[in-house]
């Protein structure tokens, strides 16, 4: 596969991944109105952060893989960091709700949020000096390490929240969990994997495969999981409204 081939064809992603956030951020803000008022927050996170993404996208699909003075291939890393610090905190704040949590959610939030901007951050700093030379470097594997300790930390915090509340849950909210449970466990360790690429290669390819990565994740790790989400808020949205409380008054 030549450089000139993988850079058409991660530009033609940056369009893919524009749609499918623009697309998704339409019909997040649709289905608020079908879902319970405790749950339209749900949609209202899942379109915001989609809604963000997708002018990012847009942004970028222009902006990036461009030639810099000296013909080297120039990144919108920062473009795409700016997306993460300002979407990952809404995709973090979507499962508390889902879980009912109603006591102990300032303090999980907290840590998740802590460990959520030293991930950001420290893959920023990583891919940055990556970039630079286009060849791994002391900093990106310090940074990356960093980075992949505190998304092992985030992991670990929610999968732990998500198990000890799934057991409490009606059977299809459960099933829904289950599901965001996958994404979180498996879904997000494609980020890690893509970082990885730059750091057991030179030249352009690597760093090229890492944004393809990227764009994909991200379609998968953000439409993907507030549809399951908003998937789950609707589940429970059924169940008020078919419950006693919901019935009309004689």
């Amino acid at each position: 596969m030549t450089e000139t081939f993988l850079t058409l064809l991660v530009q033609y992603s940056f369009w893919i991944g524009f749609s499918a956030m623009a697309a998704g951020a339409l019909y997040f803000a649709l289905e608020r109105q079908s879902l319970a008022v405790e749950y339209q927050m749900v949609a209202t996170l899942s379109a915001a952060l989609t809604a963000i993404a997708a002018i990012n996208y847009w942004t970028m699909k222009d902006f990036g893989l461009s030639l810099d003075a000296e013909g080297q291939l120039s990144f919108p890393t920062h473009f795409r960091y700016i997306d993460w610090l300002l979407t990952t905190p809404m995709l973090l704040a979507i499962i508390p709700i889902l879980l009912n949590m109603e006591r102990g959610v300032g303090a999980l939030m907290a840590k998740l949020l802590i460990a959520d901007v030293i991930m950001v951050v420290t893959g920023y700093v990583g891919e940055t000096s990556i970039n630079a030379g286009l060849f791994p470097t002391v900093v990106g594997w310090a940074f990356y390490a960093a980075g992949v300790l505190a998304f092992a930390y985030i992991v670990f915090v929610l999968y732990g929240a998500m198990t000890s509340a799934q057991s409490q849950l009606p059977p299809e909210r459960a099933r829904a969990i289950g599901r965001l449970k996958l994404f979180v466990t498996f879904g997000w360790l494609i980020y890690p994997a893509g970082f990885f690429f730059t750091l057991v290669g030179d030249g352009a390819t690597p760093a090229l495969i890492r944004e393809l990565v990227y764009n994909f994740a991200d379609i998968i790790n953000k439409v993907g999981f507030c549809m399951v989400a908003v998937a789950a808020a609707k589940a429970a949205s059924y169940v008020r409204v078919g419950s006693p409380r919901a019935a009309p008054a004689e």
